[in-house]
């Protein structure tokens, strides 16, 4: 009798420890997997965010393309005046030394 109380005892104290480890399991995997979604909403929103700036930036690049656009032509221009100023420049010292000879 006394042995079959002991075994008893020791049985329902593993099941106990059981029952607990398989608890401590579950509530381990439910924390991980919490942490896992709210590290996937995080970079889901990081995400969207970063789309919205891009977005947002290509929208304020097309208003002020026109400004880009005019500053390239008048810096343009200027090149193209420099160099019609030497072109005229060069082409008078050829004619006057041309005409001295």
């Amino acid at each position: 009798k006394e042995v079959k109380r002991k075994h008893f005892r020791k049985a329902a104290e593993d099941q106990l420890l059981d029952c607990r480890m398989h608890e401590a399991r579950q509530r381990f995997y439910e924390e991980k997997r919490a942490a896992h979604l709210r590290m996937l909403k995080k970079y889901a929103a990081i995400s969207i965010q970063s789309m919205f700036w891009q977005w947002s930036a290509r929208r304020d690049m097309e208003k002020n393309r026109w400004k880009i656009e005019r500053r390239k032509l008048v810096e343009t221009r200027k090149l193209q005046l420099r160099a019609a100023v030497l072109i005229q420049h060069r082409f008078k010292k050829l004619r006057a030394r041309i005409n001295t000879k």
